[in-house]
């Protein structure tokens, strides 16, 4: 069972099924730690990787998810990040 929900604006294509709701885990410490590493590439690979370890996703599914989501995505995870690592608006 999830522990949130985000609503995807623009719903993503997953062959024949469409994804328009990431149901994601509260981030673990490793989850965390995979997020600071991916921070040191870009604020959008850290996010990337954030979803597709806790809403279980792979690389290719979450590089569909279009750009209008980056803030609802940023702003879903937000709550969970070190406060010096919130990637940057």
């Amino acid at each position: 069972m999830a522990d949130f929900m985000i609503e995807l604006t623009r719903p993503i294509q997953v062959g024949s099924e469409t994804v328009s709701t990431l149901e994601c885990n509260e981030p673990t410490l490793a989850d965390l730690d995979a997020f600071m590493r991916a921070q040191r590439e870009s604020d959008v690979a850290a996010i990337m990787k954030l979803v597709q370890r806790c809403a279980g996703l792979a690389p290719s599914l979450v590089e569909k998810i279009k750009a209008v989501d980056l803030k609802l995505i940023m702003d879903s995870f937000l709550p969970f990040l070190p406060k010096d690592s919130e990637p940057a608006e």
